[in-house]
């Protein structure tokens, strides 16, 4: 894992690298950290792809974490954040920005035990797809590019965050091969990625793309249940 430590605390910021290593060392895998003071020496060093993960702070001189990562985020949508802070009021802007831990000073080691078992995790995640056939040939999806799936006629729309793809299977059959979290049937048509819901109406969700995804009647209250939880585990 390639990791990134922004944070302007020398005391924190070597907390956040005894506790990394000792847990990277203990569970055998490879690691590299490069640190960082303040938020724009990191926005000059990073490019997409050249982070798997990054523990940010929130307060620091210039820019602040949030500012960050929102900057961040524009070009690198895979790369896992964990916000560290000594405040819980950004927990709402940590799920905007799709970061997947929390953490409020004071640092503890099981804290980032858990950001660290979490990236990995993803980093398994992201490489995952399901294949399809489309026109005749055989198509490879990364399943965290899929926004949602529906039915139309007798056919499935495989709608991606670049591309709508078209197959003859059924979604039954797609739901299974998705293989659960963060993938959910909010409908009878619909199979919808969780990580790509962008807010929730009385009857609908609506996508980053700004779709519009309809919630059945039946079991409603349990599906927005569903995607608080999956929300609140991220936080």
């Amino acid at each position: 894992m390639n990791i990134a430590i922004c944070e302007d605390n020398a005391s924190d910021a070597n907390l956040l690298v005894n506790y990394i290593r000792k847990y990277c060392e203990h569970s055998c895998c490879q690691y590299k950290i490069m640190q960082y003071k303040i938020g724009e020496e990191l926005l000059d060093a990073h490019s997409p792809g050249m982070f798997d993960l990054i523990f940010m702070d929130v307060y620091m001189e210039g820019l602040n974490g949030i500012e960050v990562v929102e900057q961040i985020r524009k070009t690198d949508a895979l790369c896992d954040v964990v916000f560290v802070t000594a405040s819980k009021s950004h927990s709402l802007e940590s799920y905007r920005l799709q970061a997947v831990y929390y953490m409020v000073k004071p640092i503890c080691e099981n804290d980032v035990k858990i950001a660290l078992r979490m990236c990995r995790r993803n980093l398994v995640q992201n490489s995952r797809y399901i294949e399809v056939m489309v026109n005749r040939e055989s198509v490879k999806l990364l399943l965290r590019n899929i926004v949602y799936i529906e039915t139309f006629d007798r056919a499935l729309l495989i709608h991606t965050k670049s591309h709508t793809y078209k197959t003859y299977l059924k979604l039954d059959h797609l739901e299974k091969k998705a293989g659960g979290l963060p993938f959910i049937r909010c409908h009878r048509g619909f199979l919808i990625n969780m990580n790509h819901i962008q807010k929730i109406e009385q009857f609908d969700f609506i996508m980053t793309g700004g779709q519009k995804v309809p919630i059945r009647k039946n079991g409603r209250a349990d599906i927005k249940q569903a995607f608080a939880d999956f929300v609140l585990g991220k936080m």
